[in-house]
């Protein structure tokens, strides 16, 4: 579970026991392990897990209390009451990845987990949140909380966001978009860019992902131009090809290559097919033309050889 500074519990690798035993174990090294400071903890549990959330709370607090720079909880599910606030008072926190699960049906307050109210990371570089609401307001708090922060992932997180701003962005990734009207939830594949303003000078690259399904995603993109994002700046990713990458074992520039190549065959056939009709359209054409000429030819033959006799009728 431990080694060069970092300590990953995954349950999912000690699923044959059970959980009393594993949370013992994990306590058990947590006490026994040496008074120094940890560089990455991470913990993940699937969502049909087991899970008693006051552990996970303890094992956080744990390595707070011990200068951990990279957090990585996965829990797959929800749970309102879970994030210690310690979390977001780590100074020496430089990258943090929350992934969570919805929340239930039946919760018509929330969609996703909520973020501490309160927020001070001075070291954070790197936020990652998934099913983690994010609006304007949490975003702002995140952003003047985290005052070196470069790179932000949001993924089924964002709602309506209407300011991004930020003096040291440089990564902005958003997919997933919560609309709530009323009490009524509905998830949508891109986020709402109606009113947004984006206000971040050292932005390097916007990653949008979204389904080919998405009709709106050319508006989306020519919205974000407007708003001041260059073009060069802006990534499009689909989530279908995303899975065929992910299929066929390649990359996603590997794809794209391939994607091209196969369009420009595809091109280059299409031109050569439409060549060639044009071609036999225009031997069709000949072959008339020389039909008429000896058509023509053979009318005139006949005509001289009436006229011939004719003249031999005249002559007796």
């Amino acid at each position: 579970m431990e080694s060069d500074g970092s300590i990953r519990i995954n349950y999912g690798e000690y699923e044959h026991w059970k959980y009393d035993k594993f949370a013992r174990v994990v306590n058990n090294m947590l006490l026994r392990r040496e008074n120094v400071d940890l560089h990455k903890f991470q913990v993940c549990f699937k969502g049909y897990h087991l899970i008693n959330f006051k552990d996970v709370r303890t094992w956080i607090q744990y390595v707070v209390n011990h200068g951990v720079e990279v957090l990585d909880v996965n829990l797959g599910r929800y749970d309102k009451t879970f994030l210690p606030r310690c979390i977001f008072a780590c100074r020496s926190l430089e990258e943090l990845n929350l992934q969570m699960g919805e929340a239930p049906k039946d919760d018509l307050e929330h969609k996703g987990l909520m973020l501490s109210d309160k927020i001070c990371l001075p070291s954070l570089k790197k936020l990652n949140l998934c099913d983690v609401e994010v609006d304007t307001l949490s975003l702002r708090q995140i952003i003047s909380g985290s005052p070196g922060l470069e790179d932000v992932h949001l993924s089924n997180s964002t709602q309506h966001l209407e300011l991004v701003k930020s003096n040291m962005l440089k990564m902005l990734e958003i997919h997933g978009f919560f609309a709530l009207q009323g009490n009524d939830r509905e998830t949508t594949s891109s986020m709402s860019i109606a009113g947004m303003t984006f206000k971040c000078p050292l932005l390097e690259t916007l990653i949008i992902l979204c389904s080919k399904d998405d009709v709106e995603i050319g508006k989306t993109v020519a919205a974000m131009v407007a708003l001041g994002i260059g073009l060069e700046k802006i990534q499009v990713f689909f989530y279908e090809d995303i899975e065929r990458a992910e299929r066929w074992g390649v990359s996603l520039e590997e794809l794209k290559k391939q994607d091209a190549l196969d369009k420009m065959l595809k091109e280059n056939r299409e031109k050569v097919k439409g060549s060639n009709a044009r071609s036999d359209n225009n031997n069709d054409g000949d072959e008339m033309e020389d039909e008429d000429y000896y058509s023509d030819e053979e009318e005139m033959d006949d005509e001289d050889s009436e006229m011939d006799d004719e003249d031999d009728d005249d002559d007796m």
